[in-house]
């Protein structure tokens, strides 16, 4: 009959989390929600177990995303945000999507009482052109009307895109681009 030892070793509560680089889709469109990806260890330096569920914090200006957020909910204010572990230790923490880019911040509570923080860079997504109108007797008309050339004259890169800004009846047509460092 033939022995066998190993040692097995089952997974605790989360005392660290690391930022998965690789899997983190950090990506300020605001059509695709930023997904980020953190691996949370145990106090002896093992992933934490597949299923186990967790709360997070994310600071202003971002938000978790809420999957019932579009449901009949009779207490609304009572979101928060929990992740669940995979197989290897990994959590996905999903936001609403964003055109803010900047530094978001999420804050998980661990077992050994402490909290710490992944901070990770939402990148801004070049976007395709947009043509923005303004019509008479709208919000905004009155603000832009006549001062066309002044804009031009303010901001050379406007020129050298070759940009037209065409008046046609009661309605001003701007094709509109991101333009770097202008933030525009």
């Amino acid at each position: 009959m033939a022995r066998e030892e190993f040692d097995l070793h089952y997974a605790g509560s989360p005392t660290r989390v690391v930022l998965v680089s690789d899997e983190t889709k950090a990506t300020a469109d605001g059509v695709v929600a930023p997904v980020i990806a953190v691996k949370l260890f145990d106090k002896d330096g093992y992933p934490v177990r597949d299923g186990l569920q967790g709360e997070f914090t994310v600071d202003n200006p971002y938000f978790a995303l809420d999957p019932n957020k579009d449901q009949v909910q009779i207490n609304r204010n009572e979101f928060k945000p929990n992740y669940e572990i995979s197989g290897d230790g990994t959590a996905y923490i999903t936001l609403e999507p964003t055109t803010q880019a900047g530094e978001a911040v999420i804050r998980f509570p661990l077992a050994n009482g402490h909290e710490e923080e992944i901070r990770v860079w939402l990148k801004p997504q070049n976007r395709e052109w947009m043509l923005i109108a303004l019509g008479e007797g709208t919000i905004g008309y009155q603000d832009i009307s006549g001062h066309v050339s002044a804009a031009m004259f303010q901001m050379p890169s406007l020129t050298k895109l070759k940009m037209n800004f065409t008046l046609t009846g009661d309605w001003h047509y701007l094709p509109r681009a991101r333009l770097w460092g202008t933030g525009y």
